[in-house]
Formats: structure tokens, sequence, C-alpha cells
């Protein structure tokens, strides 16, 4: 795999080659960034443009035209180029993973068992969307339509407060 590392205006910029790979392979390589709370933002490396490294936040930046910051201060770890299957097992047995906090499109949940319901509530407490995880753990629910707004994920026995922007 080809990066480089290059300095524009005063920050650091990772630039990645893209590399063909369908989505949803076990196996495939992706670019994970754990903060201190144990939130995860993600994205699998054929999806990312670019990372930007500036003087306070590093902000994944994908070819969809979304993108995720992370201030270094909330950051606990970062893995680039981990198998995505691996990067679930960070997770402790019996701990459940819901990120991003700020939401731009999806929120996701991982240690889930396997049936059990995601759901996001606004503050009124209208259910806004709702998943089942898969046999993985996983589950996604896509808020790319809601308002800007904050929202209560509910994951297993775990309430989280995401920030749709």
């Amino acid at each position: 795999m080809n990066f480089q590392i290059k300095t524009l205006f005063g920050a650091a910029v990772i630039a990645f080659a893209t590399i063909a790979a369908p989505l949803g392979h076990a196996g495939e390589k992706g670019v994970v960034v754990i903060a201190k709370d144990g939130t995860r933002t993600e994205a699998i490396l054929p999806d990312i443009d670019r990372i930007d490294i500036g003087a306070a936040s590093l902000t994944l930046h994908q070819l969809s035209g979304a993108k995720a910051e992370v201030a270094y201060e909330d950051v606990d770890h970062i893995l680039i180029g981990a198998d995505v299957t691996a990067v679930k097992e960070i997770i402790k047995p019996g701990e459940i993973a819901v990120w991003p906090t700020k939401v731009t499109t999806s929120v996701n949940a991982t240690g889930l068992e396997a049936g059990a319901s995601m759901l996001v509530h606004n503050l009124n407490g209208q259910l806004i969307g709702s998943a089942i995880a898969g046999d993985e753990g996983t589950a996604s629910i896509d808020l790319s339509a809601a308002a800007a707004g904050v929202y209560v994920v509910s994951a297993g026995k775990h309430t989280v407060k995401v920030i749709k922007q």
C-alpha cells in the first residue's frame, strides 16, 4: 500500500492510494480512531480520500465528501491499516461501542448480541430509526435525513447521546 505524508499550510496530510476492494468483506483494512470514552470513528481504506493532521485535531475525509474530526485531547489511540474484523476485538467482552458521537451520516454500534435492537430517539422521545444487530454484533442507522440536533442512541443496556451535524 502506498501512502505519503506532505505538509500543506502548516498541517500534515496523509494521502492514501485508492484500493479497489468490495465493501463488507472480512479482512478489509481500515482507519480507526478510538476516543478515550470508547467511541470510534472508522472508515475502510478504499473510502478514505485523506487524513488531515492539524494543530489540534485529526480529520478523516472520505471520498463521499463526509468527514469526521477528532480532537487530539480525545484520542486514546489510532489504528491505520488494521483488519476491520480485528478492530472489534479491541472492545472487551460485554462492552458496547457506539460511534461516531458527532454524526453526519450513520451511527453505528458493535458489541451487541445478535438480534439485539439499536434505537435512535430525538429529545422528544420520538423514534427516529432502528436496526437489529446481525450475527457479527453490529448495527447501523442512517441519520443523513435527520435534522441537526441531539439524539439518544440505545444499544443493548447502554444509552449514548450523539449530535447530528
